[in-house]
């Protein structure tokens, strides 16, 4: 069976609406900001000792109690505060996804919402509910397709509908970063695209899989020249787009002859997390069949140890013409979205804005965690614009600094035009994205999301370990806005 039937047939989860808007069984949650609200529902549903229990408690906004029939948790909404700078803590729909995180019950396949109508954020709550359950419903050792009944008032099944798509998106991208990578290399991920795109109305796949350096994209082929699956350039692209995505897609990282310590190596299957990402919003836009304006270029290569690895000190052409000194073999991200952004600059209209998404570096960890993501950008009000898009979806980043000074550590060599790795030690997620703006065309907006897209360990049931779907949301929401 194909990656993309594997992801269709088994992985994916689907729903069908419930006729009844409460069911008889599963979860049931109960959601107002009024208290009275919640006393009423509570009436019916508990016996009359929990209900005074219920009364008591004014601790905390949310409560469960086991009837005969469900789980029912009630959520009282009351309004976060920011206590720091930057807007996280208001996010209201983060804070409902982190409700559902410590409520919903995992293996679950039954879930009912009932909104009080006068709650506000209705809209807000049921958007959260759906990627919630859609969310806690994948796993990638599912060997049947979780099939979900929901029971929800018929006026809120669009938006229920809506974000459970999303959901779906960004739980392929969860699916393609937990793919082994003896089963997930440069040759089956473009396969599993190109079945991707294959009856789309929008969208046409293109590829350069042979002969890279022959027609001028010498760092991604330097970058695959020590593995036996080869490096491809993969495109999909619209009529007349104005933006371009672009996701690095190394589907396994040694580290190259600067080899990985293996405690470090490990998980390195996560390392075409962004390309992920930048996939599972073509998904999201075919499944919905939206029309709009984008490319997806996607760099893929495996970082291999190998008679025909690139070493340190060679140096290599790049598609734009630059030729880059290989100081470290372990900054190969950089190389093969270099490579692509010349890909892209190379059409007759250059796209307005440039969004490139990548586990780029471990500097952006260090500093912001796993669950916030470095943004860079060269355009004040395309990085305003993603930074309000990440905090109303809670698919957060930080807006990242790029110092003048600090381009000229890309340029700190005797023999070639640029070196792909500073020197220095500090800022390595900022020399990174200088890097890569040598590579951007000249008139192009251009934003550089630095992820890290895996889940540690166990944080909550919308959020096991491994692939994250960092990333998507933020990518949705700011497309369908811009």
């Amino acid at each position: 069976m194909s990656i993309f039937k594997t992801w269709t047939n088994i992985k994916c989860p689907e729903f069908k609406f419930s006729k009844s808007t409460i069911q008889d069984s599963g979860d049931l949650f109960i959601v107002s900001d009024q208290k009275k609200f919640i006393l009423d529902e509570a009436a019916k549903h508990l016996t009359k000792a929990q209900v005074e229990n219920l009364k008591k408690q004014d601790q905390v906004n949310f409560w469960s109690f086991a009837s005969e029939k469900n789980q029912i948790h009630f959520f009282q909404y009351k309004k976060m505060e920011d206590t720091h700078v930057g807007g996280f803590e208001s996010c209201d729909y983060n804070s409902f996804k982190k409700f559902f995180g410590l409520k919903l019950s995992q293996g679950e396949t039954v879930f009912s919402l009932n909104v009080d109508p006068k709650f506000n954020l209705v809209e807000n709550f049921v958007s959260a509910f759906a990627e919630s359950v859609c969310s806690v419903s994948y796993n990638f050792k599912n060997k049947t397709k979780p099939e979900l009944k929901i029971g929800l008032d018929s006026k809120f099944q669009k938006t229920f509908k809506n974000y459970f798509v999303r959901s779906q998106a960004t739980n392929l991208a969860r699916f393609l970063v937990d793919l082994p990578p003896n089963e997930l290399n440069p040759t089956t991920y473009a396969d599993f695209l190109k079945e991707m795109v294959k009856g789309s109305k929008h969208y046409k796949f293109e590829s350069i899989s042979k002969d890279l350096e022959d027609q001028g994209y010498g760092l991604i082929h330097a970058v695959g020249m020590g593995s036996k699956n080869p490096p491809q350039l993969v495109r999909v692209t619209n009529t007349n787009s104005k933006v371009a995505l672009v996701g690095k897609g190394i589907t396994f990282d040694t580290g190259g002859l600067d080899l990985k310590p293996s405690k470090f190596m490990r998980n390195m299957k996560k390392d075409m997390g962004g390309s992920a990402a930048v996939v599972s919003v073509l998904y999201y836009l075919i499944q919905t069949e939206q029309n709009l304006k984008v490319d997806f270029y996607i760099a893929l290569a495996e970082n291999s140890v190998g008679g025909n690895s690139f070493r340190p000190g060679d140096i290599h052409k790049a598609g734009n013409g630059l030729t880059v000194e290989i100081d470290n073999t372990d900054a190969e991200g950089r190389l093969v979205l270099a490579d692509a952004f010349s890909w892209l600059s190379k059409q007759k209209n250059t796209p307005e804005t440039v969004i490139d998404v990548a586990t780029l570096t471990g500097a952006i960890k260090v500093g912001l965690g796993s669950y916030v993501g470095g943004l860079f950008s060269n355009d004040q009000k395309l990085s305003e614009s993603m930074f309000e898009s990440s905090k109303l979806t809670g698919d957060f980043v930080w807006p990242m600094p790029m110092p003048y000074w600090t381009e000229s550590e890309m340029t700190k060599t005797e023999v070639a035009d640029l070196v792909n790795s500073s020197q220095s030690g500090y800022g390595g997620a900022i020399t990174a994205a200088q890097f890569l703006k040598f590579f951007i065309p000249k008139k192009s907006k251009w934003a550089h999301l630095d992820i890290y897209s895996w889940v540690d360990g166990k944080k909550d049931v919308l959020r096991q370990p491994g692939g994250s779907g960092q990333g998507v949301m933020l990518l949705i929401d700011w497309l369908e806005k811009h």
